[in-house]
């Protein structure tokens, strides 16, 4: 049993590592730049750059359209012809950009009333999200082949050039809050450039097209467009009502404690990188007891998970005392609430990759989709009853439905010992 243990935990803990490490320097550099963007910009203008970081959840799914996970479940079903799948993926997220370019175009009247952005910002999203596409789906391959040291130094060099370039533009040009966004675009363009190249000298990726693999890629993909849709509906009505109760000031102010309480949803999303590979390679393997250490595990991490939120919560007043502008201290009272949010979204990763290995994607998509949908009266009537601070009771409200409902769907559809581990 001990061997059995080691066995199965030490390459967990070792890729853990370094996914985690990878991670959590690329999507803290959010955080990292936060005491110089709250200095050098507005509240009004972080207020813009918040909804346009918002629009990349609007528009990726329809882009990306979700085809990482179909990448990485076809690896694990014949890893042989998956270069050619990939370029099928490609073909797809090309043409489909081509296709938002123009939809979009048409509505940048209705865009800018809901956000306050001119189309020329939407477009550089559109270019961004397909650059992060083509980024992914390198990740993704380096993800499920097992090089953790190659998908760390591919993330560790993005987030390097991301905050040189958000520097250079914001801190000695003064560009403001379009010289984040410039920052943000030109090294995702960058590196989507560098791994294309490797995608196809390295992993010999092709462009011919099959319409099987086009069937199966956009049958998966599509299945959790209204799942992102869903996500992106949730974080898209907060900044809305905000904006419409209030102003985009308080979009800027709101945003400066969730990107703070980030550093916990970007712990769950950096362990979940590591843990996906290693779950799915042992699910495939359908043996009881390594489903037991699987689902002790898990309880354990959920353990982890709060008390390391709450630590963190005391140590949240010193970071604002030390790093944030004190036109933004208003936002620590939202902390708490959206933090419980965090810890929520981090159990759901937990419970929702059940529902992705056994390709009930389309539930997925219909909770979350439906969830989103419901988050709208939700957040409407909390925040005219209580004020901003509602938009983070109803983004905790939320979280919380989402683990529930996940949870059921992926116990109902893919068996697992939830309530049968004995921790003697």
């Amino acid at each position: 049993n001990f061997n059995l243990s080691k066995s199965i935990f030490s390459g967990l803990i070792k890729s853990s590592l370094i996914y985690t490490l990878a991670s959590f320097i690329n999507a803290s550099i959010p955080f990292i730049l936060l005491p110089i963007l709250t200095s050098h910009l507005s509240t009004e203008d972080y207020g813009l750059l918040t909804m346009f970081t918002t629009l990349y959840g609007f528009l990726m799914p329809f882009i990306g359209v979700n085809m990482e996970a179909a990448i990485q479940k076809r690896y694990y079903d014949n890893k042989n012809n998956i270069a050619s799948y990939i370029g099928n993926c490609l073909a797809i997220s090309s043409f489909f950009m081509i296709f938002i370019i123009v939809i979009t175009y048409f509505l940048k009247s209705v865009i800018f009333n809901l956000t306050g952005l001119y189309y020329y910002w939407v477009l550089c999203r559109i270019i961004y999200c397909y650059s992060q596409f083509v980024i992914l789906t390198l990740l993704v391959l380096l993800q499920v082949s097992e090089k953790p040291f190659y998908y760390g130094f591919t993330q560790i060099f993005h987030s390097l050039i991301n905050f040189v370039l958000t520097i250079i533009f914001v801190v000695i040009y003064l560009m403001e809050f379009e010289g984040r966004i410039f920052g943000i675009l030109l090294s995702s363009i960058f590196i989507s450039i560098l791994s294309l190249s490797i995608l196809i000298f390295n992993f010999r990726i092709n462009f011919r097209i099959n319409y099987q693999y086009v069937k199966h890629a956009v049958k998966m993909g599509s299945g959790l467009i209204p799942h992102a849709l869903g996500f992106s509906l949730i974080m898209l009505t907060n900044r809305f009502f905000i904006v419409e109760f209030f102003s985009v000031s308080d979009v800027g102010i709101y945003y400066t404690a969730v990107q703070i309480c980030s550093v916990i949803s970007l712990l769950t999303f950096s362990i979940n990188n590591a843990f996906v590979p290693w779950l799915f390679a042992n699910l495939s393997k359908n043996i009881n007891s390594i489903k037991q250490k699987i689902i002790k595990f898990t309880y354990m991490y959920y353990l982890f998970l709060i008390v390391t939120s709450l630590i963190f919560l005391f140590v949240v007043p010193l970071i604002y005392n030390i790093a944030i502008d004190s036109n933004y201290h208003s936002s620590i009272v939202y902390v708490k609430f959206i933090l419980l949010a965090f810890i929520f979204q981090g159990m759901y990763y937990t419970v929702t990759n059940y529902l992705i290995f056994c390709e009930k994607t389309h539930i997925q998509g219909i909770i979350t989709f439906t969830i989103g949908l419901f988050n709208i009266p939700i957040t409407y009537f909390m925040m005219k009853y209580f004020g901003l601070i509602g938009a983070a009771y109803s983004f905790a409200v939320t979280y919380i439905l989402m683990f529930v409902f996940t949870w059921s769907a992926a116990y109902y559809y893919f068996k697992m010992p939830w309530f049968k581990i004995k921790f003697s």
